[in-house]
């Protein structure tokens, strides 16, 4: 869930590179021809995926990050949603109607403009990222060894 996690928030940051507030490009390819927020999402499943591997306090501290991330990312969603709907109109208006904001569809979304990913923007920007990530995954990987010996 970690991993899966954090490679929806870097297929994110390939595309949004191109910039939707940044530019005038609205970008609804990639993984946002199924999903409005990937990033958010992949954030969300990063941390439950750290809970549940956490273990001990697990229903409780599942249900609090589940209601904390809620509350956080609805709040931020409404005000980007705010901006892209003043820069973009109706066309964003369109993308909002067929593309759910927190889960992904099963198809992706139709009108979607082919854009071409930056891999080395994306991979500067989520370097901490991959850092915690191999932190994480030489961590696991340890304890792992320790209860087994």
């Amino acid at each position: 869930m970690i991993v899966l996690g954090f490679l929806l928030r870097f297929s994110a940051a390939v595309y949004l590179n191109q910039g939707s507030l940044a530019k005038e490009t609205l970008v609804t390819d990639g993984p946002y021809a199924f999903i409005r927020n990937p990033g958010y999402f992949g954030n969300i499943l990063i941390l439950t995926g750290m809970v549940i591997a956490g273990g001990g306090l697990l229903p409780h501290l599942l249900w609090i990050t589940v209601i904390y991330f809620s509350f956080q990312y609805i709040g931020i969603t409404r005000y980007e949603e705010n901006l892209l709907e003043a820069k973009f109109g109706d066309k964003y208006e369109l993308y909002t109607e067929l593309v759910p904001r927190f889960y992904p569809r099963l198809s992706p979304y139709p009108g979607r403009e082919q854009l071409k990913g930056n891999f080395g923007a994306a991979l500067k920007q989520e370097k901490n990222g991959l850092i915690i990530l191999l932190i994480l995954v030489i961590l696991f990987c340890l304890r792992w060894y320790l209860i087994k010996f």
